[in-house]
């Protein structure tokens, strides 16, 4: 009997010549992600859909939001003003989340704080990304290099149909050209009485509307920082599982008490959802 086998004499890509199976890999396509996954990890960060969700559930929309939110409907990009304390950046984050179910990437473009680093990348913005850009600790001469890259980077969000938030401090706006001051919107303090409310009963703190109008904690919740104001819900939560008995005033005397000792102490704090 005669064995047939197989002639190949010529072959344009890759040929099994053995008997398991084969695998074939593009090598430069695999490159061009790993590329783009690269771009990503350094220059991005993602921002994950529960932080945002939990954010959802705290936020009390500020003066002007509806402007905002009006502004980036219509061109794309807004820059989010404000003093700090006023949760300008939450705002900028809810702006972008508010768009709709995050079916594509939200993320934040990190540009750095020194002259030399890397200015706005247009390759990092995919179809339909929502892109937050947080410039609170960008200083003067660094933000004039920025604005010099920043009308390229628009057009490549207009190419690509995703939008743009940028977190604006106040002293920036002196610098800004005519074309980006006509997206400036500057949002002031929300609600901090409907806010504080709303990290209370997200830390599962039943309280009155009553129980806010203590002196000292009124005061407080006056001219805190909004993200003071988790922070101090949280606290108020510790100090009621710590003693369940006591009354919502203790609680929140034992919790003052705390904040004050570490402000005192100059320890640095991170709050994650109302910066």
């Amino acid at each position: 009997m005669t064995d047939l086998g197989t002639l190949i004499g010529q072959g344009d890509g890759p040929i099994n010549t053995g008997s398991g199976h084969q695998y074939n890999y593009n090598l430069n396509v695999l490159a061009e992600a790993y590329q783009r996954l690269g771009t990503f990890g350094q220059d991005a960060r993602a921002v994950a859909e529960r932080d945002l969700n939990l954010l959802f559930q705290r936020f009390v929309p500020p003066p002007r939001f509806g402007r905002a939110r009006q502004t980036l409907h219509d061109h794309g990009t807004v820059l989010v003003s404000g003093q700090p304390g006023t949760g300008r950046r939450a705002a900028a984050r809810m702006l972008l989340y508010e768009l709709g179910p995050i079916s594509v990437r939200l993320h934040e473009i990190d540009v750095g704080g020194d002259q030399d680093a890397a200015g706005l990348d247009g390759g990092v913005v995919g179809e339909g990304d929502r892109i937050l850009l947080d410039l609170s600790a960008t200083d003067s001469l660094r933000f004039v290099r920025l604005r010099r890259e920043l009308s390229a980077f628009r057009a490549v969000i207009e190419d690509r149909d995703a939008r743009l938030a940028v977190v604006l401090p106040p002293r920036l706006k002196e610098f800004l050209s005519p074309e980006l001051l006509a997206l400036t919107v500057t949002v002031a303090r929300p609600r901090a009485n409907e806010m504080f409310m709303r990290h209370l009963r997200r830390n599962q703190v039943i309280s009155s509307p009553a129980e806010l109008t203590s002196p000292k904690l009124a005061k407080y919740i006056s001219e805190a920082p909004m993200r003071d104001l988790a922070r101090l819900a949280h606290s108020i939560r510790e100090e009621r599982d710590a003693a369940p008995a006591a009354p919502f005033a203790e609680w929140c005397g034992a919790a003052l008490g705390v904040l004050s000792t570490e402000v005192g102490d100059g320890r640095h704090v991170v709050v994650v959802l109302n910066e």
